[in-house]
């Protein structure tokens, strides 16, 4: 999938299909974070250029990255 898809799924699932109610306090922060990410896609160079806010499909992908980590099980020991 690529960031504009994922990103526009992502955004649509978070702000009017997920009940954040039923999220841990790790998922709701995790899911936040990548929110706050997601919101400021731009798949356009020359905009990210001007917008220091605007992220690329890096940032998208490592911040997707760093929410998954976050939100995986503990492994047992």
């Amino acid at each position: 999938m690529d960031a504009e898809t994922f990103c526009i799924q992502f955004e649509q699932t978070y702000n009017m299909e997920l009940d954040k109610k039923t999220l841990s306090p790790s998922e709701a922060q995790a899911l936040g974070e990548l929110f706050e990410q997601v919101i400021w896609y731009s798949p356009y160079a020359e905009e990210r250029a001007k917008v220091p806010n605007y992220r690329g499909e890096a940032e998208i992908r490592e911040a997707a990255e760093r929410a998954a980590k976050r939100m995986a099980p503990d492994p047992p020991s």
